[in-house]
């Protein structure tokens, strides 16, 4: 998520391809500015205590039955705990971080994806800290991570290294596959798309044709594109913080370039009729950009379970 309003100097094939009107634009403008104004008024009160104190702190464990076609037997019901936007440094200290860490251990997941956005800014003062924490991480096998654009907007080569140390391994536009009992499971990651560090093509060129394939990229908003590949069954996503304020029958107030369309949750996305279909999860992060609020919003820990479908 971007916390500095800067805006990249093209669109992305999303926006192109479902285009808003202007009718349409004026209208969501208008209700989340009237929305964000009636927050306004009703933050100072007890929400601003629930909404600083509270609700950032109240960590959510959703638990997300995950269906792939063609799934080899050998991994129905294998676990996968995805982690995103931690943000470490301002809000996300080393005790909340620990937490965080200590929760998903305390799930026994068999993987562990980690989507991106480790820091915020200045990742040389983090580093440290991140290595400690990160290395407690306990998967039944492997911990996995790509890198998000505030890791590319401080210093992405600080952080890569920090992953290594950590025993995170960075699916940097690559994959890893695992094998059990003859069957497999492709593990896939880009480099941030919004970096401009993401080269799906160099995944597809060696990724085999068989096997299931779940990729993690950053922001969600690029599944589109993906999808058309054919090739992955699953696309798991953070970069939102599902929009950290959302107000019922409204939704996120703000949410960053190429989070838009897709932004919490859920999604399905067909590229065309006949071809293979894409899921998409977005989850909501643990951590915060400013302001340091959540309201309506809480930070998730997301358990997935395989099943074949």
């Amino acid at each position: 998520m971007n916390s500095e309003g800067s805006t990249p100097s093209t669109k992305d094939s999303t926006e192109k391809s479902n285009p808003l009107s202007i009718t349409e634009m004026t209208r969501r403008v208008f209700i989340k500015r009237m929305a964000l104004a009636g927050a306004g008024v009703l933050l100072p009160g007890g929400a601003a205590a629930w909404s600083t104190q509270i609700e950032p702190n109240w960590i959510e464990i959703k638990r997300v039955a995950l269906s792939i076609r063609g799934l080899h037997p050998a991994f129905e019901n294998w676990t996968l705990a995805q982690v995103s936007d931690l943000h470490i440094g301002g809000w996300m200290t080393r005790e909340r971080l620990q937490n965080v860490v200590d929760l998903v251990n305390g799930l026994r997941p068999d993987l562990i994806a980690i989507t991106g956005d480790f820091v915020t800014r200045a990742p040389q003062g983090h580093s440290a800290v991140l290595t400690q924490v990160l290395s407690t991480f306990q998967a039944r096998r492997d911990v996995f991570g790509v890198l998000g654009n505030h890791d590319h907007w401080t210093h992405a080569g600080t952080i890569k290294k920090t992953l290594k140390k950590s025993g995170v391994q960075e699916l940097d536009n690559s994959f890893h596959t695992i094998r059990k009992d003859g069957g497999t499971v492709h593990l896939c990651g880009v480099d941030d798309a919004w970096a401009g560090a993401a080269d799906v093509s160099r995944v597809l060129q060696k990724l085999p044709k068989k096997g299931a394939a779940i990729l993690l990229a950053h922001e969600p908003d690029f599944a589109d594109d993906y999808a058309k590949a054919g090739r992955f069954d699953v696309q798991l996503s953070g970069h939102t913080h599902g929009g950290q304020i959302r107000v019922p029958g409204v939704g996120p107030l703000i949410l960053p370039s190429y989070g838009e369309k897709y932004h919490t949750g859920r999604y399905r996305i067909q590229s065309t009729p006949s071809a293979r279909g894409l899921t998409l999860y977005v989850n909501r992060g643990v951590g915060m950009v400013w302001p340091y609020v959540r309201f309506h919003c809480r930070p998730e820990i997301t358990l997935f379970t395989l099943r074949a479908l």
